[in-house]
């Protein structure tokens, strides 16, 4: 393969992966907009429940330990967002690569659809046991965290291993054009 095809090969693959990026950003914009519905119907259920006092101030502090955890979310997201970039230029034309980031995204997606399940759920049964139910939810979401840091580390490495594999193709492309000259 000459290097002109090469490019152009390299040029349509980047192409790709920045279409498949673009729709995980799409995606990840919907996904914030829904936290922002969940924190909305938050706010209308501490306005039900303030006639409980004593039960509305631990309510109040688990908020505001939610709103720390839902930061360092945010903070890990957006961490994710520069690794991702960074492996969209290492992985361009790899497709096994990018089968396996398709297949971590339907997980994340799967997560993402679990957890609000597990939020709504959680939300009926507020009125009858806030705090039970608020620990339980803190404990599913630290696992969550784990989860995702977990695949964070293991896209990490993956992009690691492709850093490699490109770096190796590069050399014997050159060596091959140098043993051609």
């Amino acid at each position: 393969m000459d290097n002109e095809k090469f490019q152009d090969l390299m040029l349509e693959h980047f192409g790709k992966v920045l279409n498949e990026l673009t729709g995980m950003k799409t995606e990840l914009t919907e996904v914030k907009q829904d936290v922002a519905g969940i924190k909305a119907e938050l706010t209308e259920v501490k306005q039900d429940v303030t006639g409980i006092k004593a039960e509305l101030t631990e309510v109040k502090q688990d908020v505001a330990g939610m709103k720390a955890e839902l930061t360092e979310v945010k903070q890990d997201v957006a961490g994710m967002k520069v690794e991702l970039a960074g492996v969209k230029q290492d992985v361009t034309g790899l497709k096994e690569s990018q089968t396996r980031m398709e297949t971590d995204l339907v997980v994340l997606r799967q997560s993402q659809v679990r957890m609000e399940q597990d939020f709504g759920r959680k939300l009926d049964i507020l009125f009858y046991d806030w705090r039970e139910t608020q620990k339980q939810f803190n404990e599913e979401v630290k696992s969550e965290i784990k989860i995702l840091g977990t695949k964070v580390e293991a896209l990490q490495m993956e992009s690691s291993k492709h850093d490699r594999e490109i770096k190796d193709l590069y050399l014997v492309n050159l060596a091959k054009g140098k043993s051609k000259d």
